[in-house]
């Protein structure tokens, strides 16, 4: 957006934004406002405005378990992030085929669950962080699951 302002040469330069003929449809120069930094510290800062309690700087690279095959590497991930395909949040979606929320063990089957259920192997919160060993188990076992 600065880049449209500022550059003479922009395509964008000197342009309104159209009036919208429909309702349902909005351009984005209607809702962006002109960054005040470098686009880098923009997208930190949007990046830090959800942050979750233990969260992972964002980079350009492939994090931690990116060699692991695709099934342990999407649970990997399901895992870190906190959503996944678990009984507790396939309720919430509507999604659910079954009328019971509970895993094997008899708890409730919920993301937190998965890393210490007594039936799997167990890991840490920082240990799938990192992609550790433990994990990689943990994401291999619920790999069909999740």
């Amino acid at each position: 957006m600065k880049r449209a302002i500022t550059d003479p040469a922009h395509p964008l330069h000197g342009q309104r934004p159209a009036r919208a003929r429909l309702k349902s449809r909005n351009s984005f120069l209607h809702k962006v406002e002109p960054l005040s930094g470098t686009p880098e510290n923009a997208r930190m800062q949007a990046w830090l405005c959800v942050s979750p309690k233990d969260f992972i700087l964002p980079k350009e690279g492939i994090p931690p378990g990116g060699t692991w095959g695709w099934p342990a590497w999407k649970t990997l991930n399901r895992l870190r992030v906190g959503v996944g395909r678990t009984k507790d949040n396939l309720e919430r979606w509507g999604m659910l085929t079954v009328e019971d929320t509970r895993c094997d063990c008899g708890e409730p089957q919920s993301m937190e669950h998965l890393l210490s259920c007594p039936l799997a192997p167990r890991c840490s919160r920082d240990e799938v962080l990192i992609a550790g060993p433990a994990a990689l188990d943990v994401a291999s076992f619920w790999s069909s699951t999740v």
